[in-house]
């Protein structure tokens, strides 16, 4: 027994020893990572760096020349829509209006507006851009005396409600109507996708004449008004919304 335990002991030993020898021999290398060095950025002597104050937002510079995009685009929009009202055929179509959130026909027949809308922009004057308005107003001035008013879309009269349009317009005073009524004479009820009510509201128009304009144009304004639902088949008090304006043709000799 005791030889056996001898045995085991030192076999034990011959090999802590042996697996020792071979750790010893085992050598890692590392790679031999460089220094990073930061790169040394050089101009060139020609290189000149100019600051330049005008409205970047609107204006490019290339070189020696400058284009203002935004101005351009205008243009193009402008020309778009004054081809459309060129070709517009009254007989059969409905009056045109500009695709834009810009409201060219005001922006033409409107020198002041010209002014605040490029003053919003901040961009300055320019004389192309006047020049197509310009020749939009030329051609407003043509054919809108063709857009008349469509008297059926009066015959509906509520006269409390009529007086809730009228407060709506109290930023143009002294208007001079000549027709203010309802497209509908009931209401139109507006629901959700499950078919509960949101709220009721009638069409309605005011025919008439902005003394302060600077064009000899009418215009329909389209405020419609409104109750919102208040829940158990009732609807709550009713209100005047102001929706938009239109630009059309006055009355003979107004």
């Amino acid at each position: 027994m005791k030889n056996n335990l001898l045995t085991i002991i030192f076999f034990a030993a011959a090999i802590t020893c042996g697996i020792g020898s071979v750790d010893a021999q085992i050598t890692i290398r590392l790679p031999n990572i460089k220094k990073t060095i930061k790169p040394v950025v050089q101009t060139d002597a020609t290189t000149t760096t100019v600051e330049n104050t005008t409205n970047t937002t609107t204006s490019r510079t290339t070189g020696n020349s400058s284009t203002n995009w935004w101005v351009d685009y205008q243009i193009g929009e402008i020309n778009k829509y004054k081809e459309r009202l060129d070709n517009w055929n009254p007989a059969n179509q409905v009056f045109p209006n500009p695709n834009s959130n810009d409201d060219y026909i005001g922006l033409a027949l409107s020198k002041k507006d010209r002014a605040t809308w490029l003053q919003d922009k901040k961009v300055a004057p320019d004389a192309r851009l006047d020049a197509i308005l310009d020749e939009l107003k030329a051609s407003l001035y043509k054919r809108l005396p063709e857009y008349t008013i469509n008297a059926k879309s009066f015959i509906n009269r509520n006269a409390d409600e009529e007086k809730l349009m009228l407060a709506e317009m109290s930023d143009v005073p002294g208007m001079k109507v000549f027709k203010i009524g309802f497209n509908q004479a009931n209401w139109v009820i507006d629901k959700n996708d499950m078919g509960i009510p949101k709220a009721r509201y009638k069409h309605g128009l005011i025919y008439g004449r902005n003394p302060a304009s600077e064009d000899p144009f009418c215009r329909v304004w389209y405020i419609n008004v409104v109750q919102e639902y208040a829940g158990g088949g009732t609807y709550g008090a009713t209100e005047a919304r102001y929706i938009q304006k239109e630009l059309i043709a006055c009355p003979t000799g107004q």
